[in-house]
């Protein structure tokens, strides 16, 4: 009887979000990971610019629940997702000098994951609290790129940390000559920059 219940609870999560019921008990590695996100989550990084804008070509306008955001299109910003692109004002204004400061070394990139964010698992609060980013390169993915992202947005008074997927991808950045804050997140689904307001 027990068996039975079990498993039409089963068929029951199942048939609603398969997600449901995908557990994943490798505890330590979520008790041990410090990134911002936990197992299966990423801001992800990388693909082409997207719009900012919504599909009427209009800034998306600031969810509720952050009474101060603005929208990240009014800074120069491109986001991947239109509806994660606002923010805190504080943290969009340095995220445009940041923009700036891109825009003159010729790296490009965008904003992957804005407020509100797109998954509910984030572990760090400030994608609730909407004072970070992610964000992904769309110029090559170089040791030097990176740096110069790096360097740029800790003159924007903004605390980017890069995470990668591997050890050998960490070493092979760091080989190019990346000085800057770098984590390896071996659940991450693709390198990229979480952007923190200091």
């Amino acid at each position: 009887l027990g068996l039975i219940i079990a498993l039409t609870a089963w068929l029951f999560l199942n048939t609603l979000n398969p997600k449901l019921v995908n557990l994943n008990l490798n505890l330590g590695q979520i008790i041990t990971n410090n990134s911002d996100t936990v197992v299966g989550t990423s801001g992800g990084g990388g693909g082409q610019t997207d719009s900012g804008t919504d599909s009427g070509g209009n800034n998306p306008p600031a969810p509720p629940g952050c009474d101060d955001c603005v929208s990240l299109t009014d800074y120069g910003l491109t986001c991947k997702d239109p509806s994660s692109c606002s923010l805190n004002a504080a943290t969009a204004e340095k995220l445009g000098t940041l923009n700036q400061l891109n825009s003159n070394d010729g790296i490009n990139w965008r904003v992957t994951e804005g407020y509100p964010p797109t998954i509910n698992t984030h572990k760090n609060p400030c994608h609730y609290n909407a004072t970070c980013i992610d964000a992904g390169l769309t110029s090559e993915k170089t040791g030097s790129n990176i740096q110069k992202f790096y360097d740029n947005a800790v003159s924007a008074g903004l605390r980017p940390v890069y995470e990668v997927t591997s050890s050998a991808r960490e070493a092979e950045l760091k080989s190019q000559g990346y000085t800057g804050t770098i984590k390896v997140i071996g659940h991450a689904t693709g390198e990229h920059f979480s952007v923190y307001n200091n």
